[in-house]
């Protein structure tokens, strides 16, 4: 044990910081819960892995079922701790694959699009799902005809255009006008929207929306490493996107509940879910944004609401602190009461 003894090593506990040395190299047989949950200021910090790398070395190198673990840590802990101390970041290559093995996952791409001058780019990008998926649009009937035949040069399994009210825009295009695909058997969906945030200027409004696409769609081989990584990860329910940085986007890097009232609104909808996660207003979410790639059964409880337009506002819609921005951040939460953890996805 003099590995673990030395200088500058008095001041951390080992049975914490160090759960893979401990159980991989010293065969040793208890864990300490907080070790996969919790980052104190003390801790090694960012760029440690020892905790992911302790849960993986369990599932992978003993028999014991690492599910207890799973089950333990999420439903214990917030969504915020978990991302944080597992650093549930997935960086995935975008121009190789990350195995030979072609996905037997049923899968779809459910893409909103408002804006008439954004459909051949939402086009360039949905090409990248693979040929055995079904894809779905919502639009305004105002771009039915464009839509249509842009997209009918899709190569994919079946094409589903469909009219979407813009009350509630993109979040209710998914919730209440694509509810049955929610309901349908796919094992993985990716739900994405055009993007032009006008309030914020058109820069700031191309970068965040090229953020969104580039690390959801960004090539064939990058959708293939995101289906093998939720192959490959039985517990992982849901992938969003990095962050918006710079500008007017600074704030809510630091806090993403943004509006004080986003907070109260996603306290209510998992109240009306049934579900008792514990949020704090001092852990905001990890992620923002209806731009994802999930599980659809990590988020049943809110299909199950059975959401209609009326429960979203009307036109014209405030830039924040609506229903549909509580309903943006409260997926990780559903999603890790139905069993499942939350991560990030990286091109």
């Amino acid at each position: 044990m003099a590995v673990l003894k030395g200088k500058g090593l008095n001041n951390y506990c080992f049975n914490y910081e160090k759960p893979y040395t401990l159980i991989k190299d010293f065969k040793f047989p208890l864990i300490r819960r907080k070790s996969l949950s919790q980052t104190i200021p003390n801790s090694l910090g960012g760029p440690e892995k020892e905790a992911w790398r302790c849960i993986n070395y369990i599932a992978n190198a003993t028999e014991y079922d690492v599910n207890l673990i799973w089950d333990d840590l999420l439903r214990k802990n917030n969504v915020k701790n978990l991302h944080s101390r597992l650093h549930l970041n997935f960086v995935i290559p975008s121009n190789s694959y990350l195995t030979n093995m072609k996905t037997r996952a049923k899968v779809a791409l459910v893409i909103h699009i408002y804006y008439e001058d954004e459909i051949q780019y939402c086009f360039e990008f949905a090409k990248n799902m693979p040929q055995t998926a079904d894809v779905y649009i919502t639009t305004p009937a105002k771009n039915l005809e464009l839509v249509t035949k842009i997209f009918e040069q899709m190569h994919c399994n079946k094409l589903d255009i469909r009219i979407a009210n813009n009350r509630g825009r993109d979040v209710a295009a998914l919730f209440v006008t694509c509810k049955d695909v929610l309901e349908s058997d796919y094992d993985y969906i990716c739900c994405i929207h055009d993007k032009k945030s006008p309030q914020v200027g058109i820069l700031f409004g191309a970068n965040f929306r090229d953020l969104t696409f580039e690390n959801m769609l960004q090539s064939k081989e990058y959708v293939e490493n995101i289906i093998h990584t939720f192959d490959e990860n039985p517990r992982l329910g849901y992938l969003g996107f990095p962050k918006m940085l710079g500008g007017p986007y600074w704030p809510v890097m630091y806090d993403s509940w943004a509006a004080e009232s986003n907070f109260a609104t996603t306290q209510q909808i998992l109240d009306r879910c049934g579900i008792h996660n514990t949020i704090e207003r001092n852990l905001p979410p990890i992620v923002y944004g209806n731009v994802f790639w999930c599980r659809p059964i990590a988020l049943k409880p809110i299909v199950d609401l059975a959401l209609e337009y009326n429960d979203f506002p009307e036109e014209p819609m405030a830039i924040d602190g609506t229903f549909s921005h509580g309903l943006e951040r409260v997926v990780t939460y559903v999603a890790q009461s139905q069993g499942y953890y939350s991560g990030v996805a990286y091109t």
